[in-house]
C-alpha cells in the first residue's frame, strides 16, 4: 500500500472537454495552527484550479496561482499554499507520475502567463542544468530546469516555479562547447546550458532558427518601411531594429545622415506625429530612441512603433515613452518614468533609455502591471500581476522608476496636463 497501488483513476464525463481524468488518492490537509485531517477522495484538473472531491462530499477547489511551491518524491506530492496551508497528496499508485507531470504543466503555463511570458513555443529541453554567470563576476550555482525556446525568447523555467525570460535579439552568441550551450547576452551575462544529452543539437538548431527569423521579420519590416533605402542600407537597419530593440539618434544619425528625420516622417502613418512633436518641446537634449516592430507584441499587432525621448519637467529629468500602431492608431496614454540620479546626460542618459527599452521587452510591453497602484493589484482581476512583480526584475524595475501616465483623452487635455508635469 506504500505506492497507493489499490487506486486508479476512472473517467468522469467533463463539460465542455468530453472527457475529465479524475484521480484517486487521499490527502491529508494541515492548516496553520490547526489541527490536521485527512480522508480520500478524487483529483482532477479545471483549466487554472486543482479541484479535491473528499468521500465526505468536501469539495476544495485550489487555484494553482495559489500554490507557493511543491515538492513530488517517494509517492507523495506535498503543496504549500500562498494561505499557509500545506497540502499533502498520495496514495496515487502508477499514477502519481502523471498527476505530478500534469501539475507541474499546468502550473508553468499559468506561471509564464503571469509573468507575461505567453508566446508561441518552438522546442522544450527536459531536466537540464543551467548556470547564470552576471558581467559583474557572480555566478549561481548549478538548477535544474527545462529550456524552452519561443519565437522570440529563451525561457529557462525551474520546477518550483522561477522563470528567467532572455529575449533572443539581445542575445549576442551562441558557443557549443564541452557538450554544453554558453548563450551569452549583450548585456555581458552568461547562460550556461549542461546536461542536455540528446537534446543539445536541436536545443541549438531551434535558437539559431528562431533568432535568424527575428533578422528575416526585421528586414522585411525596415525594407517596407524605408523602400527608398539603397545599398546594404537595409540589412544594417535589420540588425539593429531586431526585434523590440530601440535604436537610438546618435547610432541613426552615424549610420547615414538625416536618418532619424527619416523616422521622423514615419510616425504620421502611426498616428503620433503631433504627440511627438509637442514632446520633443521638452527635449533639451539632442537624445532619444525608437523602435519598430511587426507582429505580435502583448496584445498588438500589424505594425507597432515606439519612441524614447528625454523630457524636462517640474519633476526633473523624465524619459517619455509613447506608442502607436499602423493605421494611424495612435497609443491610449503617454507614460513617463523618472531618471536616476547620474544619468541625466550624455551617454549615461543613452545607457539608461536602452535599459528601459531593455525592461519593456523583457515583459513583452505590457504597460498595465507597471501603472497599476498598489490598491488596484488586490482587485481579482489585477491580482495575478502581483506575482509577476515579485518574480520579474524588469517588472520590479519599471514600477520603481515610473513617474505617471496621460492619457490620450484629447488632444487639448493631453497637452494640458503634459505641460503640468
Amino acid at each position: 500500500m506504500g505506492d497507493g497501488s489499490k487506486f486508479s483513476p476512472d473517467m468522469e464525463a467533463g463539460q465542455e472537454d468530453g472527457r475529465l481524468m479524475r484521480y484517486q488518492l487521499e490527502y491529508r490537509l494541515v492548516p496553520p495552527g490547526g489541527a490536521p485531517s485527512s480522508e480520500t477522495g478524487t483529483a482532477c484538473f479545471l483549466e487554472e484550479t486543482l479541484e479535491i472531491r473528499g468521500d465526505s462530499g468536501r469539495i476544495m477547489s485550489i487555484p494553482v496561482r495559489e500554490i507557493a511551491s511543491f515538492e513530488a518524491g517517494d509517492y507523495r506530492i506535498g503543496l504549500n499554499l500562498q494561505s499557509g496551508v500545506f497540502l499533502e497528496l498520495y496514495y496515487l499508485g502508477r499514477y502519481f507520475s502523471d498527476f505530478a507531470d500534469k501539475l507541474t504543466d499546468v502550473r508553468n503555463s499559468v506561471i509564464k502567463k503571469d509573468l507575461l511570458m505567453h508566446e508561441k513555443l518552438l522546442f522544450t529541453a527536459e531536466d537540464v542544468q543551467y548556470r547564470y554567470m552576471e558581467k559583474a563576476g557572480g555566478e549561481g550555482q548549478a538548477e535544474t530546469c527545462d529550456v524552452q525556446v519561443t519565437e522570440t525568447a529563451l525561457i529557462i523555467a525551474e520546477p518550483e516555479g522561477n522563470h528567467l525570460r532572455v529575449p533572443l535579439s539581445y542575445v549576442k552568441e551562441i558557443v557549443d562547447e564541452d557538450y554544453s550551450l554558453h548563450v551569452l547576452a549583450e548585456t555581458g551575462d552568461r547562460i550556461v546550458l549542461s546536461m542536455l544529452g540528446r537534446q543539445r543539437e536541436p536545443l541549438l538548431l531551434n535558437m539559431e532558427k528562431a533568432i535568424k527569423n527575428l533578422e528575416v521579420k526585421a528586414r522585411e519590416l525596415c525594407r517596407d518601411l524605408f523602400p527608398d533605402a539603397g545599398g546594404a542600407l537595409p540589412e544594417r537597419l535589420a540588425v539593429l531594429f531586431r526585434d523590440g530593440r530601440a535604436v537610438s539618434r546618435k547610432t541613426l544619425d552615424g549610420l547615414a545622415p538625416g536618418m532619424w528625420e527619416r523616422m521622423e516622417e514615419r510616425l504620421e502613418a502611426f498616428g503620433i506625429r503631433k504627440s511627438y512633436d509637442f514632446l520633443k518641446r521638452f527635449n533639451d537634449t539632442g537624445y532619444g530612441a525608437i523602435g519598430f516592430k511587426r507582429g505580435l507584441m502583448g496584445d498588438l499587432t500589424g505594425e507597432y512603433v515606439w519612441l524614447l525621448i528625454p523630457v524636462r519637467g517640474n519633476r526633473g529629468r523624465m524619459i517619455a515613452l509613447e506608442a502607436g500602431s499602423d493605421g494611424g492608431t495612435g497609443g491610449k496614454a503617454t507614460y513617463f518614468f523618472r531618471v536616476p540620479d547620474g544619468y541625466d546626460d550624455g551617454d549615461s542618459l543613452e545607457e539608461y533609455i536602452q535599459l528601459l527599452n531593455y525592461n519593456l521587452l523583457v515583459i513583452n510591453f505590457r504597460r498595465e502591471p507597471i501603472y497599476l497602484r498598489e490598491e488596484m493589484l488586490e482587485k481579482p482581476a489585477y491580482k495575478h500581476y502581483r506575482y509577476a512583480i515579485e518574480k520579474l526584475p524588469s517588472l520590479r524595475f519599471l514600477r520603481a522608476w515610473f513617474s505617471g501616465r496621460v492619457a490620450h483623452s484629447s488632444e487639448e487635455a493631453w497637452r494640458g496636463k503634459l505641460t503640468s508635469l
